[in-house]
């Protein structure tokens, strides 16, 4: 009967031969003798699928995820993406995590790809300058006041004023 029906469940014309609310195809069920549409049978369709009419599925919105199929999490957003077949998945560049620290930089990590693989600099911690040298430590960038080599004048070394700056400041005698 072109496999409108299936398991012999219709007449060939679209009549069920089985009781109401039997399945007789997809998103179809016996009722009052016919084979109808059912809309509550998205499970019939795939990934990201929904029933749209009787034996047919169509792609579910970006609001929508009737089955139940898409996880929300940093990089995704727990509908489908509307495209079928899919997931929705935040835009590339989206922060999805902590700070951190790679060698000298600050790193904010960032959605790739409907993951957080991605990372973006927010700055380098590594600078030098007088007396002060950056570093970056537990997800931040610190500034440590170093007493170097070259960097004051004689009878000078490096350490805090009365303001809390690093700078050059006179020997202790």
């Amino acid at each position: 009967d072109g496999g409108t029906c299936k398991r012999q469940n219709c007449n060939g014309r679209g009549s069920c031969l089985r009781n109401d609310g039997y399945d007789c195809g997809t998103c179809a069920e016996c009722q009052d003798g016919e084979c109808v549409y059912d809309s509550s049978q998205h499970e019939d369709c795939g990934l990201c699928q929904r029933c749209t009419a009787r034996f047919t599925c169509g792609n579910q919105t970006t609001s929508q995820d009737l089955k139940d199929e898409c996880d929300a999490g940093d990089c995704t957003t727990g509908n489908c993406s509307g495209t079928g077949a899919a997931c929705g998945r935040r835009a590339n560049g989206t922060v999805c995590g902590e700070l951190y620290c790679e060698r000298t930089e600050l790193r904010q990590p960032v959605c790739q790809a409907g993951a957080c693989t991605g990372s973006s600099l927010v700055e380098d911690c590594g600078y030098s300058s007088g007396c002060e040298r950056g570093r970056c430590i537990g997800g931040a960038c610190e500034v440590l006041c170093v007493d170097t080599a070259g960097a004051c004048g004689s009878g000078e070394r490096c350490g805090y004023n009365e303001w809390g700056e690093c700078t050059c400041i006179p020997m202790l005698k």
